[in-house]
């Protein structure tokens, strides 16, 4: 994975992740992620008793977007991505790790870790030049 795309994740907090409800009708959420840099995982923590969750467990694919935390309109940066949900039984023990050591707070708050495995990225990185594209 592209150095640029691996610090702009491992430097933003919230994701937003597109699933479909059984109508196939998009439904999206925010929360906020860690990043896996060596496995190519983003976690978030949910509740397995949310919406989402339910549509996740029913269609694991999935799409969605991270823009920075400051955003500056004159360079424009974000990311959008592909990939699939993988519920907390088919996550590595390091899950947990990775999320808490960014959210050390999270611990008080109920609920799974989920991972997803990141199948396709595209950045935009305006700070590079108007409309420069990174794909991974």
């Amino acid at each position: 994975m592209d150095d640029t795309i691996v610090d702009f994740l491992n430097n933003q907090s919230v994701v937003t992740i597109c699933c479909t409800n059984d109508d196939d009708k998009p439904y999206c959420f925010p929360c906020f992620f860690a990043f896996n840099s060596r496995e190519g995982l983003l976690y978030f923590k949910t509740s397995p008793r949310a919406y989402h969750s339910s549509l996740l467990a029913r269609n694991p694919e999935i799409a969605g977007s991270i823009l920075p935390d400051k955003l500056n309109v004159l360079a424009l940066k974000g990311i959008q991505f592909e990939g699939m949900v993988l519920v907390p039984d088919q996550l590595a023990r390091h899950s947990s790790r990775y999320y808490y050591q960014k959210y050390p707070l999270a611990l008080v708050v109920p609920g799974e870790i989920y991972g997803i495995r990141i199948s396709s990225i595209k950045m935009t990185d305006g700070a590079r030049g108007f409309g420069k594209k990174i794909t991974w």
